[in-house]
Formats: structure tokens, C-alpha cells, sequence
């Protein structure tokens, strides 16, 4: 039987996760290379987003370039004979009449494609690759961003966590950290879960650690940490206490084949939304 779209991204997630244990997320972190660390179709120019910048990620190439065979072939360039294509999603509108009233109505249909990357291919276009920012310029990237979502960040426990039920983020001190990096993936991770409080995304958090809402949050998170680290330029290790999670997050993407996309797409908004804050912290400081 054909598997859907749904199943086949599930598929490879989970095989992802499980080949990768509590280190679920490492093989996505940059690798040193200067060149932009996004996934970007050579196509449209545009970054991937949701759960294809996790999929093309995944593939494992340091070179972020992607395209469908014919797109190559459009920019000059073959793809190797015996190349083995990622398969990536998007949303296809279709069109049908409904049958009591009889008007046309569009509804999305997931579907899937392949694309090929950079290294997959002969003749490939140069790419110009930006000089790489210095590490402090990084953290002040980041810092600049975290202070203009106004987030109430409280920084004198020792764990990490939100409470939406006072709407602030707990945090240990910087030091606390082994590294800046693991300082700013943590409160990036929290940061995303912010953005899901009822007077923003109004996302639901679940109400006991494990249940299937709580684990579908959990994903969003961190799904949501891996994209800001990675757009603000920052690396960060993957979380020890991430092993808590892992079985319920390998559960509910069992029993829920749509858990990923849907993590995927909501983390999606959840960056959205904070880059948001940004411009509005921009166009107020114009004023």
C-alpha cells in the first residue's frame, strides 16, 4: 500500500530520533562552515521553513543549496547519475464542488517532492559565502534579539522553565551554563515556549509531564530553539534533561502520524512571531 505524505515524513523523523538518541538534533548544527546555515531552494531564493529546514537538515550536507532535477538543470547544472533525492512537503490547494450547495471550495492537500542537493550535482554554479560574524558580535545578535520580544526573563533559579500562569521565563544565571551556547538554546527553547501563551499564539502546553499535549509542546520548543540557533547564529548542544522527553516525543509521533508536521509548522510561527517583535521594537525606536 502507498504510504501518504503524512507517513513518510513520520517515517523519517522517528528513524532520525531514534538513530540519534538524546542527540536527536546534532546532526542538523553547522559544521564550521561559513556559508548560510538555512536550507534555501535555488528555485525561488527562499529559505525552506516548518518541518522541510528539519528534513534537508537532516540530509546531512554542508552545502544548503536545493532543487528539484529540473531546477538544476535550469541553472546549468546535472545531477549524478545514481543520486538518491531528500523528499520534502508542501501544501497543494485542490478544488472540489460541495455537493449541497453545489459552490466550488478549496482545501489543502499535503504532498511530498524530491530535491537533490549542491554536492549531488556537476557544474554547479560558485557560491559567494558571506564573512562569518565574530563570536561576540553572535551573542550580542542574540541578546538584541531575546531584550526586544520584552519577555519577563527571571534569572535567579536553577532550572529552566515558563509559567504561563504569570507569564515569565525562569532561568539559571549565564554561568550556570557550561558554555554561551547551551545558555542561549535553553532560553531560546523557553522563549518559544512563551510565544504560546493565551495572549499570543495561544498554543496548548498540556497539563501533566508526558500526557501527548505537553509532549507535542515540548517538540514545538525545541524544534523552535534549533531554528532561532541557527538563524541567530548561535550552536547550541542538545539539553541533558531532552532524554525525558524523547520517549513521549517517539510515542506521539507513533500514534499521531501529523505530530511532526504540526510541531514543524506551529515552531514555524512561533519564530515568525518573534521576528515580529522585532520589526515592531524596530519601528519604535524610528518613532
Amino acid at each position: 500500500m502507498k504510504k501518504d505524505a503524512y507517513q513518510i515524513i513520520t517515517d523519517q523523523i522517528l528513524e532520525l530520533m531514534e538513530k540519534h538518541g538524546t542527540d536527536w538534533n546534532k546532526p542538523w548544527k553547522s559544521t564550521g562552515s561559513t556559508q548560510p546555515s538555512m536550507p534555501w531552494s535555488i528555485g525561488s531564493g527562499d529559505n525552506y521553513k516548518g518541518i522541510n529546514t528539519l528534513l534537508l537538515w537532516s540530509a546531512g550536507y554542508t552545502d544548503q543549496r536545493f532543487g528539484t532535477y529540473k531546477a538544476w538543470k535550469d541553472k546549468g547544472a546535472q545531477v549524478r547519475k545514481g543520486e538518491k533525492s531528500t523528499v520534502i512537503t508542501f501544501w497543494k490547494m485542490l478544488e472540489t464542488r460541495n455537493k449541497e450547495t453545489g459552490e466550488k471550495e478549496n482545501f489543502p492537500m499535503l504532498r511530498t517532492f524530491n530535491v537533490f542537493n549542491a554536492e549531488q550535482c556537476v557544474n554547479v554554479p560558485e557560491l559567494v559565502i558571506p564573512e562569518p560574524l565574530p563570536e561576540l558580535e553572535r551573542n550580542a545578535i542574540a541578546d538584541t534579539f531575546i531584550a526586544n520580544t520584552g519577555a519577563d526573563i527571571r534569572t535567579e533559579s536553577n532550572r529552566a522553565y515558563f509559567v504561563p500562569s504569570h507569564d515569565f521565563i525562569a532561568l539559571p544565571e549565564m554561568g550556570a551554563f557550561s558554555d554561551s551556547d547551551s545558555y542561549y538554546g535553553t532560553l531560546l527553547h523557553e522563549l518559544t515556549h512563551w510565544t504560546g501563551h493565551k495572549d499570543r499564539l495561544a498554543r496548548t502546553f498540556g497539563k501533566s509531564f508526558g500526557d501527548n499535549e505537553y509532549a507535542k509542546e515540548e517538540l514545538v520548543a525545541e524544534l523552535g530553539s534549533v531554528f532561532l540557533c541557527v538563524e541567530l547564529q548561535v550552536t547550541a548542544e542538545p539539553r541533558a534533561d531532552h532524554a525525558k522527553y524523547l520517549n513521549s516525543w517517539i510515542k506521539g509521533l507513533k500514534d499521531d502520524k501529523k505530530m511532526i508536521i504540526q510541531a514543524s509548522s506551529k515552531a514555524s510561527k512561533a519564530v515568525e512571531y518573534l521576528k515580529e517583535l522585532q520589526e515592531t521594537e524596530q519601528l519604535q525606536a524610528v518613532a
